[in-house]
């Protein structure tokens, strides 16, 4: 039997509920600093090995 790993999204608690668009305009929602930071984290990882030559996104 195979098995697929699919991760799933973890809402955090803090985050506001999601903003719903207006007459073609979508205003940014504001997140909490943890997600703010995962969101860094990711970007440097991904700037750091496309830097160094093996990224594979």
């Amino acid at each position: 039997m195979t098995e697929t790993l699919i991760p799933k999204a973890k809402k955090c608690g803090n985050c506001p509920p999601l903003v719903v668009p207006r007459r073609s305009y979508t205003p940014t929602r504001p997140s909490c600093i943890e997600c703010v930071e995962k969101h860094l984290g990711a970007a440097y990882v991904l700037l750091t090995e496309a830097r160094e030559g093996y990224a594979y996104r």
